[in-house]
């Protein structure tokens, strides 16, 4: 999930300081041009060493260990290995305005399609009792991910930081399939296609609860990244 929110992340930071006008031309500033998207789909697939701003499409790790620890839900590790999460720069731009007037950024991306690929490691607890661990292989294809953010920026001492972050999140469709659970090949199928069936629906009931930790968790990330950045540091993501 954080590598995730790191996804997320760059791709809000590097739509600051750009407008772009829907169907509807509401844009309060300008709208987005081809060129100017085809830019940012260059930035997500080819990165920013300058910035650190990694190659996100495919965005791809050899080792990531991983800890969730939700009290009296779920506590645990492991190990995902080639790590590959592809379709990233193919989204739809519903919305998205930079608004001058207290530095405030309008964001709605819908992605049709994001393919996950990796293998991994489990071990840990189900609701402070149950044993849970696995060794196997996990794909995902994450259809209809619609995000929408409102972000304002503000400064403090010379630093940019992230002053609100508010989001909501809609899946329309998860398709899972995991290998190794239990190291059972039934249970790792009837596991699929429980997780694959009540995602959505848990992220339409628990809104307040996911975007709150979302929230958390993204502004984090930024202001880790915003760090000794100017804006014009962030302008020339894009240029």
């Amino acid at each position: 999930m954080k590598i995730l929110l790191i996804i997320l992340a760059t791709i809000l930071i590097s739509c600051h300081g750009l407008a772009y006008g829907g169907d509807t031309g509401d844009s309060i500033i300008t709208t987005y041009s081809t060129i100017t998207m085809d830019k940012f789909k260059k930035l997500m697939k080819n990165g920013n060493k300058t910035l650190g701003i990694p190659v996100l499409d495919p965005f791809e790790l050899k080792r990531y260990m991983y800890q969730v620890d939700e009290k009296h839900i779920v506590k645990a590790e492991g190990i995902l290995r080639f790590f590959e999460v592809d379709e990233l720069s193919n989204f739809k731009v519903i919305k998205a305005d930079f608004n001058l007037i207290g530095i405030e950024i309008n964001l709605h991306l819908l992605w049709d399609t994001i393919k996950l690929v990796t293998n991994y490691s489990l071990e840990g607890f189900l609701m402070d009792f149950l044993t849970i661990y696995g060794f196997g292989a996990v794909k995902a294809n994450v259809k209809g991910l619609d995000i929408a953010v409102n972000m304002s920026l503000s400064t403090r001492d010379d630093n940019i930081y992230v002053y609100s972050f508010e989001s909501a999140i809609k899946l329309k469709e998860l398709d899972l399939n995991i290998t190794g659970l239990f190291y059972d090949k039934e249970i790792s199928r009837i596991v699929s296609l429980m997780i694959s069936d009540i995602t959505p629906q848990l992220i339409e009931d628990y809104q307040v609860e996911v975007t709150k930790k979302f929230n958390t968790l993204v502004t984090n990330i930024i202001n880790d990244f915003l760090k000794n950045k100017s804006w014009m540091d962030l302008i020339s993501l894009l240029s």
